[in-house]
């Protein structure tokens, strides 16, 4: 979602950014009837989680998605994970279900760099292509994973991070000192 995020910061607030980054992520979410409907569950799963005791709501994390992940997350990874308070989770993934940036994407005048996890299984790797290609002369990086590459392919994935940050800023610092060339 800090993909989501860092756009509408750049939209809403362009004066105060000077480079974006960003990673497994997209303009939009929604193109299908049937993704229209995975989006309109998780609101409803939103609001069931709402009236469920946490009890309930901690099991049933730990039985569907953490024990499938706890295999290739670290342990601290899978504990960052286990505190978030999921309905609040559900609430914000179904609100990307709204959220659509193709309008004014190819706008954005920072520099930037998109990282693709070219795997993803959350967000289509081909709509992370048109984010990419779509903002002028953006750095694209790549990497052969899921959504979760930052945690469970950490050794590959943060160098890469590394790197796309700073060629961010390094851009930001030429932009500053010789105008609005990029």
């Amino acid at each position: 979602m800090g993909g989501t995020v860092a756009q509408l910061m750049w939209k809403r607030h362009e004066q105060r950014v000077r480079g974006l980054v960003l990673a497994a992520t997209a303009a939009h979410f929604i193109t299908s009837k049937q993704e229209r409907t995975a989006f309109n569950v998780l609101a409803g799963l939103g609001a069931i989680a709402r009236f469920t005791p946490k009890s309930v709501r901690e099991a049933i994390s730990d039985r569907i998605y953490l024990s499938r992940k706890t295999m290739t997350w670290e342990p601290w990874a899978t504990q960052q994970v286990a505190d978030h308070e999921w309905r609040q989770i559900l609430e914000a993934g179904a609100a990307l279900g709204r959220y659509d940036a193709r309008s004014w994407l190819e706008n954005i005048d920072v520099p930037t760099s998109v990282i693709m996890t070219t795997d993803d299984h959350v967000v289509d790797p081909d709509r992370q292509k048109i984010l990419a290609t779509t903002i002028r002369n953006a750095h694209v990086y790549q990497i052969a994973a899921d959504h979760d590459a930052v945690f469970a392919r950490s050794h590959e994935f943060v160098p890469m991070l590394v790197e796309a940050c700073l060629a961010v800023h390094n851009d930001a610092l030429r932009k500053a000192t010789q105008g609005d060339t990029l």
